[in-house]
């Protein structure tokens, strides 16, 4: 009879760590999934809004257009920054002067002048920043330009 109950107790006990074992549900908040919700988790959230939103193949670069020459001091407070670029800007210069482009260095810009009809030179700088290049018109411009990136 003793035996009987021993094994019956022990069968008992193997149900409920399977029924245990069988809740396979997240714990609510639990973002690193460690089993606890606690600070760890918080700091998870703080990580994932600071690289992006933790959304994957998303990047976010710089994107400039202006008077301005970017460099490695101001590039960061000169630019915006972009999920993706589009494939045509229009800029009008405040006054006439030499118009720098600022792009990921896997993107190649024109620039054309609408009042010329033309395509204009320009210098390509791809060592002053890393992992961009920097255009710069070789006239200055004054009035609507076109900036076509592909």
């Amino acid at each position: 009879m003793k035996t009987k109950t021993i094994f019956m107790l022990a069968a008992m006990l193997l149900m409920s760590i399977g029924a245990f074992a069988q809740n396979n549900e997240p714990l609510e908040g639990d973002v690193n999934n460690d089993g606890t919700v606690d600070v760890a988790d918080i700091v998870k959230v703080i990580d994932i809004m600071q690289n992006g939103g933790g959304i994957a193949g998303q990047t976010k670069c710089y994107w400039y257009v202006g008077l301005t020459q970017p460099t490695t001091t101001n590039y960061e407070s000169i630019a915006s920054i972009v999920e993706s670029y589009k494939d045509s800007y229009e800029y009008t210069p405040e006054s006439r002067g030499y118009v720098y482009v600022l792009v990921t260095d896997d993107k190649n810009i024109t620039i054309v002048d609408p009042a010329l009809n033309a395509t204009v030179d320009i210098i390509v700088d791809n060592s002053t920043i890393s992992g961009y290049k920097i255009y710069k018109s070789a006239i200055k411009l004054s009035g609507l330009v076109i900036i076509n990136v592909s």
